[in-house]
This record gives C-alpha cells, sequence and structure tokens, in this order.
C-alpha cells in the first residue's frame, strides 16, 4: 500500500502482478486536491498465494496467504501556517502454516495446515502551526491490532485417530493510543532547540 500523503499534484497507479503458485496481486492509488485546501488520497492491495509448499503427510498445499490493505489520507490547510494530516491505514493478513510434516498422526506434532490471521487498524492526526521563530506541532495516534491462531493439533478434523481430538484457538489483541506536543525553533540559524511532551 502507498504511504505518500496527497499532494498539489494529482497521481494515479495502479499494478497487477501473478507468478508461481497461484500467487497474484493487485494495487491501486489515487491522490491530489480536491478542493482549495484540501487534499485526499486512497489507495489499497490485495495479494494471495496458494502457497510454495507441500505437507508430505496429507499433500496439503502450505504457506499460503490472503492479504488486504487499505490507506485513507488527508491534508487540510485552513491558512498558510496550519496544515493538518490525517492518515488512516487498516489491513488484514491470512497465512496458512504447519510444522513437523514426516512425522505421523501418531506424534504430537502440528502435521495439518493451521492458520494466522492478523488484523490491524491504525490511525493518526498530526497538526503543525508555523509561527514567528517556532513550529509548534501536536500529534495524536490510535493503533490496534488482533492475532488469531487456529491449529489442527493431532489432525482430527481430517482423519480418524484413537486419542480425543487436539485443536488449539488463541487469540490476542493490542490496544494502543499516543499524544505528543512539540515546540521547535526556526530562527536561529546555527542552532535548533526542541522542547515537547509526551504520552
Amino acid at each position: 500500500v502507498e504511504f505518500a500523503l496527497p499532494t498539489d499534484q494529482l497521481s494515479l497507479r495502479a499494478r497487477l502482478a501473478a507468478g508461481s503458485f497461484g500467487s497474484y496481486e493487485g494495487q491501486f492509488s489515487v491522490r491530489g486536491p480536491v478542493a482549495n485546501g484540501i487534499k485526499l488520497g486512497l489507495s489499497g492491495t490485495y495479494a494471495q498465494s496458494d502457497g510454495y509448499g507441500t505437507n508430505l503427510f496429507n499433500g496439503a498445499q502450505v504457506y499460503g496467504y490472503d492479504v488486504q490493505n487499505i490507506r485513507g489520507s488527508a491534508v487540510l490547510d485552513p491558512s498558510d501556517r496550519l496544515q493538518i494530516s490525517v492518515p488512516i491505514t487498516a489491513d488484514n493478513q491470512r497465512v496458512a502454516l504447519f510444522g513437523n510434516p514426516v512425522l505421523g498422526i501418531d506424534k504430537y506434532a502440528n502435521n495439518f495446515p493451521s492458520f494466522n490471521t492478523v488484523t490491524r487498524f491504525n490511525a493518526s492526526v498530526e497538526a503543525t502551526y508555523e509561527a514567528d521563530g517556532f513550529d509548534i506541532v501536536g500529534l495524536a495516534g490510535y493503533n490496534f491490532s488482533k492475532n488469531i491462531s487456529d491449529s489442527d493439533t493431532d489432525g482430527g478434523d481430517q482423519v480418524r485417530v484413537v486419542r480425543p481430538q487436539i485443536f488449539n484457538h488463541t487469540e490476542n489483541r493490542y490496544r494502543g493510543k499516543q499524544a505528543e506536543l512539540r515546540i521547535s525553533s526556526t530562527g536561529i540559524d546555527s542552532l535548533d532547540l526542541d522542547a515537547g511532551v509526551f504520552y
């Protein structure tokens, strides 16, 4: 996904790619001015692969993935001295994994594909005010991520086993917020002074 902020220059981009193992990818981005003092951008990516590996025990393709992400951004110029930028990004990724494929089902190992799914969301806002002799910069951000892992440890969903079926599911979540206020000198040629607080 393209992370560049929109500018006064209109930009349109698209990309398609295909390769081995059933893999393909598509990307797009559009950014530029929409009104006086307002610039917007939007970009996204989708990628998919059947996987480059093979589980030797059951013949399943592994290491495949599905990835989707999208990013929107806005840059506002209310005045000649003030600029505000707001980027927002969201993405989702699912990957097929496996453990040791040469062990039999009587071994306690992950012989069958497991799946990890990661979802992330990030948003931030930055405002910069250019005063006489110094800049004032304020930033605030929010981050969220979720990681889900599912694995059929003994292959109970795919083959008949004598012991009880074992299936693992784990989920981890993270949420974070941060903020910063900074003042930087601009009126001294040979010396830069910065002061600020961070949360």
